[in-house]
């Protein structure tokens, strides 16, 4: 198979408050064009398989969001423990082991340039070109994007030699995520990513004195809202995570072992 020429990495940002501390995570998962069809294809069928019954005009239409998986909300109330651990046991496997997702995930910052910066150099160093999609609602993005079309209509940045888009392409990078799965999937790296270097973090001030340190999933963990079961975390806290990343995050320093 020919090694891709183009991909577009679609984005999200997530917050993860803890012990007072806020942990953001900007998360861009990177497809190739054919990537992007089988992720559609896949989770459509996913989302009908599991809602069908209740949304019969277009299950496809639900919307797979980290938030709502971890308080049970929205369409997720629907599941049973078991049935939330299936659904998710079959999305991560089309996540993981079907696609072998790669992410590019930022830590600790809410720097959009710097972002893109890194997927600049991602590019280069696989010598290929790439474009970005950013959920709409994300008001820094927005920002950003307006700064982008008063300095350069056609690409990125002066600076992003590889990430390359036309007027128009800019004008429509922002995107509904409730319309894109690929910005759903995002999601899910974003809040899992917040949440597992807000768990970290926690561990690293319960053990000063620790440069780097190994974190074991617990069955469930104690949270400002209450207990919350390890099964009900959108992905999982292991090596799957880790592999999945073309970079660790930013400022997170930590060793994943695999889950008990």
């Amino acid at each position: 198979m020919a090694a891709p020429q183009h991909v577009t990495m679609y984005c999200d940002a997530s917050d993860h408050c803890y012990r007072g501390n806020t942990h953001h995570c900007i998360a861009g998962v990177i497809l190739e064009d054919t990537q992007k069809v089988i992720l559609d294809t896949e989770i459509n069928s996913l989302k009908r398989r599991y809602w069908g019954e209740y949304w019969d005009r277009n299950p496809e239409k639900v919307e797979i969001k980290g938030t709502d998986i971890t308080d049970k909300r929205k369409c997720f109330r629907r599941l049973s423990t078991p049935r939330m651990r299936a659904f998710l046991e079959e999305l991560w496997e089309i996540i993981f082991d079907g696609l072998e997702l790669k992410v590019l995930p930022f830590y600790a910052q809410k720097s959009y340039t710097l972002f893109l910066n890194h997927y600049n150099n991602y590019l280069v160093e696989q010598g290929i070109t790439g474009k970005i999609i950013f959920d709409e609602g994300d008001d820094n993005f927005k920002k950003l994007v307006r700064v982008m079309k008063e300095k350069e209509a056609f690409y990125v940045f002066d600076t992003s030699s590889r990430i390359r888009m036309t007027k128009d392409e800019i004008d429509h990078c922002l995107v509904d995520s409730r319309k894109e799965n690929a910005l759903q999937i995002a999601d899910l790296f974003a809040y899992t990513t917040a949440f597992f270097s807000a768990m970290t973090h926690a561990e690293k001030e319960d053990r000063p004195g620790f440069d780097s340190f190994s974190v074991v999933p617990a069955e469930s963990f104690d949270t400002p809202s209450g207990r919350l079961d390890r099964s009900r975390i959108p992905l999982p806290l292991d090596k799957r995570l880790e592999k999945s990343y073309v970079k660790q995050p930013h400022d997170l320093m930590v060793t994943l072992r695999p889950s008990l």
